[in-house]
């Protein structure tokens, strides 16, 4: 080591050996300086770093999904051996008499589904989207008939997409199906967390259309004209995948500087955020259909009621002012899903992180009162992130437990009539994530036989 620091400083061309000195020391004063820099003020290459040093602490540290992977198993997984980081615990604990329900086309290191029907279910169709193990891609999503039974799959993907050869990057291994919305013509749109395109398939799982450039997932709502409401890109029309419309909630901000709900996780010091990325974590924008709007006369059909995860908030807002007309924090925990609903009041899926047990409120927004309408206790409900809810015409509901990898319809009494269970295996208590479950009523579809894609 003397030797080296001997060649290091040594007169070079005329320098000194203190000149020389006094030149490194400059140096490392001026590195250590560029360096305060970059992580108090994110000068140049601050976004660089912290993109790349957020990679490499997600692939060590664990998964988005919660689930808790060592290096070997992430490996496994990437190589498409085992999908581990797809797998979540769960343990068959109730004595309902499920039925084994094949899913066509998945790979045989999977086990069948599980099924659970009572007589008093609700009749009509379910379609589950979620992870699957399908043979040719790993995720996709199922159509249930009345009896239970699968009739139909699609297989959802992003490869192949001209144009945008860096959605390969990230195998669908890493990717989770979040964002879904089946239409009457069998067509279907989807999104991936962490995936980079909104896209539409048709019944046969060909691609009629992709949307890039935006960062699409969460949610998929229709308004009163057929257009897409979508969490990143806000409004897509739903025939081409165009976008006709951008709101920045930076924007929603500042047009609310006396309502400033937003501006919660915006740092003291600088113009920074506690979190830099995603301060906010939207999942849900809903717009009021004209059909529902006598139920709100507070609001306008075409308001959109928005879910702010990260602050615990719900609010509605005009789409065109960006004013904020309603709006509540604290009543939820990291919620998502919140609906319309036709009493006038709002429903939402409570995940209630850190607290092991998830609830659906019902939220009057004229009296800010809540209901817990389901809060799980008995059947062991929860999901730490994402979820989905939907309210039947009958009082039932429909709730998808992504990190259990369950569907379970309820009645009012918040007893089980339907079950879904995407078991990968039972040695040991092993389950697919699924993301979102829709019912669809019986004469929901434009045709009235299955349509016929050629295999």
């Amino acid at each position: 080591m003397p030797r080296l620091l001997d060649r290091i400083i040594a007169p070079t061309k005329g320098w000194s050996r203190r000149q020389l000195i006094g030149i490194y020391y400059l140096l490392f004063i001026f590195l250590v300086g560029w360096g305060v820099c970059i992580e108090r003020y994110e000068f140049f290459p601050y976004s660089i770093l912290n993109a790349f040093l957020s990679d490499i602490e997600g692939y060590v540290q664990g998964d988005p999904e919660g689930t808790k992977t060592s290096l070997l198993q992430k490996l496994s997984n990437d190589l498409n051996w085992v999908p581990h980081r797809l797998l979540v615990d769960y343990t068959i604990s109730n004595e309902r008499d499920y039925r084994q329900v094949a899913i066509p086309s998945v790979r045989a290191r999977r086990e069948p589904a599980r099924v659970f029907q009572s007589e008093q279910a609700t009749p009509g169709f379910r379609v589950i989207y979620g992870t699957f193990d399908f043979e040719r891609d790993m995720h996709g999503a199922i159509l249930l008939d009345e009896s239970g039974q699968v009739v139909h799959t699609w297989v959802l993907h992003e490869g192949r997409i001209e144009g945008w050869e860096d959605l390969e990057f990230r195998p669908p291994q890493r990717k989770v199906p979040h964002g879904f919305s089946v239409l009457p013509t069998g067509s279907v749109v989807f999104a991936f967390d962490r995936g980079a395109s909104l896209q539409k398939f048709d019944w046969c799982s060909q691609r009629q259309w992709v949307s890039i450039g935006h960062s699409y997932s969460h949610s998929i709502n229709l308004d009163d004209h057929g257009a897409l409401y979508c969490v990143g890109s806000v409004k897509v029309d739903q025939q081409s995948g165009k976008l006709l419309k951008t709101i920045s909630f930076s924007d929603v901000m500042e047009a609310n500087r006396s309502t400033d709900i937003l501006g919660i996780r915006q740092k003291d010091a600088r113009d920074g955020w506690n979190w830099l990325h995603d301060p906010w974590h939207f999942n849900d924008l809903e717009p009021l259909s004209a059909a529902l709007a006598p139920s709100f006369p507070q609001f306008n059909a075409g308001d959109l009621l928005v879910s702010a995860r990260s602050i615990n908030a719900l609010f509605v807002m005009d789409p065109e002012s960006l004013k904020i007309k309603w709006w509540r924090i604290g009543q939820t925990r990291r919620q998502h899903d919140p609906d319309w609903q036709p009493d006038g009041t709002i429903t939402v899926y409570d995940n209630n992180m850190h607290r092991g047990l998830s609830r659906i409120l019902k939220i009057d927004p004229k009296t800010y009162s809540s209901t817990v309408l389901f809060d799980g206790k008995n059947e062991n409900f929860y999901s730490n992130i994402r979820g989905k809810h939907q309210v039947l015409e009958n009082g039932n509901i429909l709730i998808t437990i992504p990190q259990q990898g369950r569907v379970i319809e309820i009645n009012p009494q918040g007893d089980v009539m339907f079950e879904f269970l995407n078991v990968y295996s039972t040695e040991p208590s092993k389950m697919l994530l699924v993301s979102e479950a829709v019912f669809l009523p019986k004469d929901y579809f434009a045709f009235t036989q299955w349509p016929s894609c050629g295999n």
